[in-house]
């Protein structure tokens, strides 16, 4: 199942990107936000495809929005620490996990996390993102 993502900013960006694939794609393709620096927009990148490039403007300057850290288990003693704090340290919590898919011919698993990430329009950590709808 696919999620249609809607992502919008403070500065009034507004762009969908999507995570996944419907049942049809299943296994060739697997999408995922990203956002580009040459034409400052928000694409889905074909993680599973030849090239990543912009949909937009065909550049390579493309950037993921996965999370870089790891998810801690409810159960760590780390999750007593600040949110800032783990995130140095590699980690986030599970309750900050907006979206978690596992791409089963990459065998990885790509976290989207909630809170306000990077907005390729006014260059700011500002833009927030919304499930706007699933697809089969």
């Amino acid at each position: 199942m696919g999620t249609q993502l809607t992502g919008q900013c403070n500065c009034g960006y507004e762009a969908n990107v999507f995570i996944a694939s419907g049942r049809a794609q299943h296994g060739k393709v697997f999408k995922y936000p990203h956002h580009c620096e040459a034409c400052n927009s928000l694409t889905s990148i074909d993680m599973l495809g030849d090239d990543f490039k912009c949909t937009e403007c065909g550049s390579d300057q493309i950037h993921s929005y996965a999370a870089s850290t790891k998810t801690l288990s409810y159960k760590s003693l780390l999750n007593r620490l600040p949110t800032d704090v783990l995130k140095t340290a590699g980690y986030h919590r599970s309750d900050v996990v907006h979206e978690e898919t596992f791409c089963y011919p990459l065998k990885k698993t790509f976290v989207f996390l909630r809170g306000d990430h990077y907005c390729p329009k006014c260059k700011l950590n500002s833009m927030r993102f919304f499930t706007s709808m699933l697809y089969d």
